[in-house]
């Protein structure tokens, strides 16, 4: 029998509520309680946490340094994708340079498709990781933004929540819960079918791993449906290479960045 203590420390402390919340608000709509207009500050509030904050941000600046912008706008965009409760920025970089790109679509890929399917959907973020490249938590550890966010991450999530509750419980539970709610599945998705072939979704890139473009899921997120595109070309923050593709990056990157011309694998 899973013991709580067994599953991961972000699974238990903001999937898990998240998960709860979001249910709690949707009873409230069938009851009355809630207005249904309150469904209007979802998708606007995970696209600010889960796109702009999480994929633009943490992922494509601070994980895989695609472009550079002021010190400033990083950390604010940093603040947003903490929201939508994928973790510290710290350890999102470790799993994914140290592990991910390099493994994947093998036995060592932390959340490969190869494991099953409910592995690669939710079942890995419970594993306990031992990350072999320290030298690059210790690097980024350097940024006194960085060891404050990292050290800090469920304090600045769940204090966010906090403050909007004071203003109404409804905002936030309808902005960060249902954001993270839609992350966590968001997620799953992507490690699941974003790498295993499937009716209706392609490669522009053969000559590496299993990883796919989904085109409903692209048109839905405005960009992060193209994952073959970004394994084929790790360092290019622009997902959409070819013509019929979009990617919100490509309008939103080149107004904050001051160099778009470092991407590393």
């Amino acid at each position: 029998m899973i013991k709580w203590t067994d599953l991961g420390e972000n699974f238990r402390r903001v999937y898990i509520p998240a998960h709860v919340l979001t249910l709690v608000g949707i009873i409230s709509l069938f009851t009355g309680d809630t207005s249904p207009w309150w469904l209007l500050a979802v998708y606007p509030a995970w696209f600010l946490f889960g796109h702009i904050g999480f994929a633009i941000f943490i992922h494509k600046h601070f994980c895989h340094e695609m472009f550079e912008t002021k010190p400033w706008i990083a950390r604010l965009g940093y603040y947003f994708g903490m929201l939508c409760g994928t973790g510290s920025p710290v350890m999102l970089k470790m799993l994914h340079i140290s592990v991910h790109h390099p493994n994947s679509d093998t036995e060592d890929d932390p959340h490969t498709p190869l494991k099953g399917f409910w592995w690669s959907y939710f079942l890995w973020l419970n594993h306990k990781w031992d990350f072999k490249n320290v030298w690059l938590a210790k690097n980024m550890m350097k940024d006194r933004w960085i060891r404050f966010y990292h050290k800090h991450y469920y304090k600045i999530y769940w204090g966010t929540f906090l403050l909007l509750c004071l203003i109404n419980w409804r905002l936030a539970v309808f902005t960060i819960s249902m954001a993270t709610f839609i992350e966590f599945h968001l997620s799953g998705i992507v490690n699941t079918y974003g790498h295993t072939p499937h009716r209706g979704s392609y490669q522009n890139y053969t000559d590496g791993d299993n990883s796919q473009n989904i085109p409903w899921l692209n048109w839905l997120t405005l960009g992060l449906g193209l994952h073959n595109n970004h394994h084929g070309q790790p360092g290019n923050w622009n997902y959409a290479h070819k013509p019929g593709e979009i990617d919100f990056a490509s309008w939103f990157v080149p107004l904050i960045a001051t160099n778009t011309k470092l991407g590393k694998t």
